[in-house]
């Protein structure tokens, strides 16, 4: 899991997260507990500006929203999407 800064309110339904001892004591009742901290979420729940989660999968609506803190993280490659003239993607030549 790798660390990240949130920078904008998000909000989480399901999935695997990692929080301090204080984040989960505020929301126990939308978590579960897997391990050490470790959390399943149970309920939707809101993570504020400044606050620090660790996550596993980072979708890419969300990575906008947060800022990664581990230096040895991968990078997402983005790959360009070829567009015709007329704003339509261009047909994959055979």
């Amino acid at each position: 899991m790798l660390k990240y800064k949130v920078l904008e309110n998000v909000v989480y339904t399901t999935g695997v997260i990692g929080l301090d001892d204080e984040q989960a004591r505020r929301r126990k009742r939308k978590l579960k507990k897997k391990a050490s901290g470790v959390f399943e979420i149970l309920a939707p729940t809101t993570f504020k500006k400044g606050e620090v989660v660790r996550l596993a999968k980072v979708s890419k609506y969300d990575e906008k929203r947060l800022e990664c803190l581990d230096k040895d993280a991968p990078k997402r490659k983005r790959t360009p999407t070829k567009v015709n003239m007329i704003g339509k993607p261009a047909k994959a030549k055979k």
